[in-house]
């Protein structure tokens, strides 16, 4: 605590005094009495002065310590008068320091709130989520997130995360100017990154993209997974249902010609590559998809699949497949050409005598020689090699073999009225 030597007023104090008050009182102590206190006394007595003094010593006052006396003291004992203010400036400043604290702290934490952005407040995920919003409208996340938080306090609580997301699509749309997009199309976005394959057993999950890459790899050891993997999907029958992406490749041609790889690098040499192969090719084609069919044609489709047909004259399931894909490959313009040249007549015909009996063989047969012998097509040269390898005789096989009513005896008949 700061020591005040605070006199009480007297009157005209001599110059001695004085000196004695200045010397050892700061300057800067609250309750210091200047000059004119001591000059509003000049017309009382020296007898006044002599009892003041006295009360100085004596008597302190209510609120201050007692005043040191008048006596002059040694200069050692000055010293920690002089000392005195710097200490007590020093103590009055931690006190105050002790008081700032918290007065920093919620000053701070002001500035901070001030610097610091408020956190955007993000709805309940639902089906239609904020990303989904970005993408298909080109909008920013936060409004994104403003139109499904606006569409959830809309419809409240109870709503169901669908019917948050169908507002918030068609909010975006209405702000966006773009059309809504279906819930059920982003249900199917979400799953593009999923592993679509199940249950077919291999040390390891692997995408429809990654199975297809495998398929162009050079050791059959790694093919042939591959290959039962995909013929487990059932593409042509789970095509309108497959993710986003899938169809894409598949539509694409992609598929057809990963396949068509394995069949070039192993067909001819590995039997399975051969028969899971064809009938994933066959499958293909049969979902007229018109870019899975310019890929089969651009690979030379039929070079590759008849010598693998050549290679396994004797399996039956192989020649199906392989007379199916020449069948549906005889019906695109400029194919008829280039599989009388890869030796598709022959193939056809071989099959044809190896199986008469069979009724797919020969139907898929007489109705792949039928269209390459359509009239329509002005091939006389492809007619030509038919009847020099004595396809017709083969073909009236066929007429005597099934009943009138059944699929082969129709395609025989049209065949043969090409000829005649």
């Amino acid at each position: 605590m700061e020591e005040e030597n605070v006199a009480a007023p007297v009157d005209a104090p001599t110059e001695e005094e004085k000196m004695e008050i200045e010397d050892t009182t700061p300057t800067d102590a609250p309750g210091d009495l200047s000059t004119d206190d001591y000059a509003a006394s000049d017309d009382e007595g020296a007898a006044a002065e002599a009892a003041d003094e006295e009360e100085k010593v004596e008597e302190p006052t209510a609120e201050e310590p007692a005043a040191e006396p008048e006596a002059a003291e040694p200069a050692e004992e000055e010293k920690p008068e002089e000392e005195k203010p710097a200490e007590e400036e020093a103590a009055a400043e931690e006190e105050e320091k002790k008081e700032e604290p918290e007065e920093e702290k919620v000053e701070e934490a002001e500035e901070a709130a001030e610097e610091t952005p408020a956190p955007v407040p993000v709805a309940k995920k639902s089906t239609l989520t904020q990303k989904q919003l970005v993408k298909e409208h080109g909008i920013s996340w936060k409004e994104a997130n403003d139109h499904v938080m606006a569409s959830q306090a809309e419809l409240g609580e109870d709503a169901s995360e669908e019917e948050i997301a169908a507002l918030a699509n068609e909010k975006a749309a209405a702000a966006k100017g773009s059309k809504p997009v279906e819930a059920e199309e982003s249900k199917e976005e979400e799953k593009e990154e999923e592993e679509e394959e199940e249950d077919v057993p291999m040390e390891k999950k692997k995408t429809f993209r990654g199975l297809l890459y495998d398929l162009g790899h050079v050791d059959d050891e790694i093919v042939v997974p591959a290959l039962y993997k995909l013929e487990a999907l059932g593409l042509d029958k789970t095509h309108k249902e497959n993710p986003r992406k899938t169809k894409l490749l598949v539509a694409r041609g992609a598929a057809a010609l990963a396949v068509l790889q394995a069949l070039k690098n192993h067909g001819e040499a590995n039997i399975e590559v051969a028969a899971v192969g064809l009938g994933l090719l066959l499958n293909l084609t049969t979902l007229r998809e018109k870019g899975c069919i310019d890929a089969i044609v651009e690979l030379n489709g039929s070079g590759i699949v008849i010598p693998v047909m050549t290679a396994h004259q004797d399996d039956v399931d192989i020649q199906l497949h392989g007379l199916g894909l020449l069948c549906n490959l005889s019906m695109v313009r400029g194919e008829i050409v280039k599989i009388s040249q890869n030796g598709g007549v022959d193939v056809i015909i071989t099959d044809m005598e190896q199986w008469p009996k069979v009724d797919f063989v020969q139907r898929r047969a007489c109705k792949t020689l039928g269209n390459m012998a359509d009239q329509n097509q002005k091939l006389p040269s492809v007619q030509t090699e038919i009847k020099n390898k004595k396809g017709l005789s083969t073909v009236g096989k066929c007429l005597e073999t099934f009943p009138k009513d059944s699929p082969s005896f129709r395609e025989a008949k049209r065949t043969m009225n090409q000829f005649f």
